[in-house]
């Protein structure tokens, strides 16, 4: 499309002159010619009222086309044929129309038309491909020789001695161009005013249409791309300042057939201006995404508003180039028309296709298992060099990634060996600032494309995935599918305010629920609806279980002393119902979310759940030697209760063994060395979350005097308590610091809790030098 456009438009119709004006016979004739029409001459003579004049097309009086006006009573113009030095006859038919005087003084203005090519075989046919000896040396095609002649006298007669004269002009009729003078040849640089008009439209007819598709709709070709989004505007702007400043001198001075032609020149003119703020904009953009840190959510509104300041421009410039055509009449206006609705309709299809893919299907993660990835261990990951993530089951290497991520090199380095499902999935955001985004179909092919390994799962949390009927039918494992079928709510009991035990059920598939040992702890599901196409991860929390919460209650009231009746165990704990229980909050300001789905759940409703996914929780020795103070909001608590119920049951075994939840449980040695210290962030006593299980659990390491190991303090914000802000969290962790070493810190919470730990944790690194932040 454009390259035919590029020669159709190399075509020479653009000069830079517009109305001749000449004056004749020492300045007592004034005479402008222009063409109102690519089709039609107009003439204005000024002269004395009492003059007739006479003009004819050629160089002698024989046989020659000739225009007559004189006063017979009235001022009339006459079309004539002149064959000699005689007074000429008038034409059969009077060819020259729209004849209009205008008296001011002791002059006329007459001004009449004449169409360039009459028909007539008496009248002279004025052509831009004519070409006269007379006119110039050079002879330029258009050129036009003319007599004229006047009278002192009203009526027309013969002129007297010395009142006649020759001059010529030369027409360009496609672009209603003329110019009179003793050398008629066009003075005008033809190829400047061309070359002004071919970069602009290089600019803006071809490399605005590759801006939009560079910085749309090839996001894939991430590094590639931005470099070539980038180059081609920079492009853009040096072609628009090389047409304006180098090219754009000169202009016509008559008006157009088009008053946007009029405006060329202040339309054109904030071109320039434009094109390079929306440059500086894209390119402050990529300075504050890589070297600005936490400030790279600047980037965010930047790229914002080099969006919406580019595309505005891309439209100002159609018009720009249009006014242009419109200033000359050029005949292939109709061909950019064109160009426009080619144009058009590629970015609509383009528009229409990317609109269909937009949404991330969450069925094409299968497409990962295609790579044929190899497994990589946690403790891999995170001893690795590389810069690696953790997307589902997959590790994800954005080190080559990391510069042309939308939201910034910052966002990505700070996901550093964490767990990326929750900022992907549009459920959370790592910046006050920047909301929460639900990536789309190329954020997901860009994932693909950057994994390079599969997350081995420990073999005891894989096998929490089961089949009803794998041993009865002989059916081959299946467990390392990545979701394991379609679940509907069996049932729903809110446990707290708004905090629900959500039960699924699946009739072929079920969750073994699995107590001992640590591989499971943190872990999380991946529930999705294709009804509403959105995805959430839920923390497996064995604990909160209908029939084990009850267990941990009984038996702890038991060693208090509150219960002294019966056997309290979990040894009984694989015989619990393979329905699959999730604690979930139902937040009220969800419209079209998950929770809110799930709050108005339907029996048809069915919902896809993955096998148990994630990294879990650090517990390596190194990481929890020492003490650990965990800051936990809300159902923050939860990733966290299947190991409190650990210690618990720990600290059972050795301080009453007869009193063991499970018989002959093993536990690891390093607990032994380590402390936790949790504080618990409410609104109110109502909204806890677990609150009776942990302070119940505090009272059992009390009560063995062992709370150093263990202790919790909940905090009711709307109750009196003190909000969590970095002065009151520094006023907590240095009286700890000072006695103790302080190994990690622990958060998991609402946003506002979570983005605070985000914002200081670089601070609170140098603050504690041997200690490390974990956010949940």
């Amino acid at each position: 499309m454009n390259l035919i456009l590029f020669g159709l438009l190399t075509l020479p119709v653009t000069l830079a002159v517009s109305t001749g004006t000449t004056q004749l016979n020492n300045g007592s004739i004034n005479m402008t010619i222009s063409l109102p029409t690519t089709t039609t001459m107009r003439w204005e003579i000024t002269t004395a009222d009492t003059n007739w004049v006479a003009i004819g097309f050629g160089t002698s009086m024989t046989n020659v086309d000739m225009i007559t006006i004189q006063n017979e009573g009235t001022w009339t113009v006459e079309d004539r044929y002149s064959t000699g030095h005689s007074l000429p006859p008038a034409d059969t038919t009077n060819n020259v129309n729209n004849f209009a005087v205008s008296m001011s003084g002791s002059t006329n203005t007459y001004t009449f038309e004449r169409a360039l090519n009459t028909g007539d075989s008496q009248d002279f046919t004025v052509s831009d491909e004519l070409s006269n000896q007379f006119c110039s040396k050079t002879m330029d095609a258009g050129c036009i020789n003319m007599i004229y002649g006047y009278g002192n006298g009203a009526n027309f007669a013969k002129h007297s001695v010395g009142a006649y004269g020759q001059f010529n002009f030369t027409i360009k009729a496609a672009t209603r161009d003329v110019f009179i003078g003793e050398d008629s040849t066009v003075k005008v640089d033809t190829e400047q005013t061309l070359v002004h008009g071919l970069l602009n439209y290089i600019a803006w007819g071809w490399l605005s249409f590759l801006l939009i598709v560079t910085g749309r709709y090839s996001k894939y070709f991430y590094s590639f791309r931005t470099m070539l989004h980038g180059l081609v505007g920079i492009l853009a702007l040096v072609f628009t300042l090389v047409a304006v400043l180098g090219y754009g001198k000169g202009g016509r001075t008559r008006a157009s057939l088009n008053s946007m032609g009029d405006e060329h020149k202040s339309i054109s003119g904030v071109v320039s201006i434009w094109a390079a703020i929306t440059v500086i904009f894209g390119m402050i953009m990529k300075i504050f995404g890589v070297f600005f840190g936490r400030f790279s959510f600047v980037s965010y509104y930047l790229w914002y508003a080099h969006v919406i300041v580019g595309s505005l421009l891309i439209v100002y410039s159609q018009f720009a180039i249009l006014s242009g055509l419109f200033l000359y009449d050029s005949p292939i206006t109709f061909l950019y028309y064109i160009h426009l609705t080619l144009m058009v309709l590629m970015l609509i299809i383009c528009e229409v296709l990317w609109q269909l893919n937009q949404q991330w299907k969450y069925t094409a993660i299968s497409e990962f298992e295609k790579k044929g990835l190899p497994e990589m261990t946690i403790e891999e990951v995170q001893n690795s060099k590389r810069k690696l993530a953790i997307f589902d089951q997959y590790v994800i290497d954005f080190g080559k990634y990391q510069y042309d991520h939308p939201g910034g090199k910052y966002v990505l380095e700070e996901c550093a060996g964490k767990e990326i499902g929750k900022y992907f999935y549009g459920a959370y955001s790592l910046d006050d600032n920047i909301k929460t985004h639900k990536h789309s179909f190329v954020a997901g092919k860009i994932l693909k494309k950057i994994a390079i390994a599969k997350l081995k799962s420990p073999e005891d949390t894989q096998k929490m995935v089961t089949s009803r009927f794998d041993d009865i039918n002989g059916i081959e494992d299946r467990s390392n599918e990545l979701y394991t079928g379609n679940f509907r709510v069996k049932q729903k009991d809110e446990l707290f305010k708004g905090v629900y035990r959500v039960t699924f059920k699946n009739d072929t598939k079920g969750y073994k629920v699995i107590v001992p040992g640590i591989s499971s702890f943190g872990r999380h599901y991946l529930i999705h609806s294709e009804d509403q196409k959105v995805s959430r991860y839920y923390t497996i929390c064995n604990v909160m279980n209908s029939e084990i919460y009850p267990v941990y209650i009984n038996a702890i009231d038991k060693i208090l002393g509150n219960q002294t009746e019966g056997e309290v165990t979990l040894d009984n704990v694989e015989e619990i119902s393979q329905n699959l229980q999730l604690v979930i909050k139902f937040y009220d300001q969800s419209k079209k979310g998950l929770t809110r789905l799930l709050a108005n759940v339907q029996d048809r409703d069915e919902f896809i759940i993955s096998k148990p996914l994630g990294k879990g929780l650090d517990l390596r020795p190194e990481a929890i030697s020492g003490t650990n103070v965990l800051f936990l909001g809300g159902t923050g608590v939860l990733p966290f209760l299947d190991l409190f119920a650990y210690l618990a049951r720990m600290v059972i075994r050795d301080n009453s063994p007869s009193d063991s939840l499970i018989r002959n449980e093993e536990f690891d040695e390093c607990f032994k060395d380590s402390k936790f210290i949790v504080y618990g962030y409410y609104p109110t006593q109502g909204e806890a979350v677990a609150l009776d299980f942990l302070m119940k659990l505090s009272d059992l390491f009390s009560h063995f005097q062992k709370q150093p190991q263990f202790s919790f303090t909940p905090v009711f914000t709307r109750q009196g308590g003190e909000h969590l802000t970095s002065n009151s969290l520094y006023s907590l962790l240095d009286p700890i610091s000072s006695t103790s070493t302080l190994r990690t810190i622990w958060v998991c919470g609402p946003p506002k809790m979570n983005n605070l730990f985000q914002r200081i944790h670089r601070n609170i690194l140098s603050r504690y030098e041997d200690s490390a932040v974990e956010i949940m």
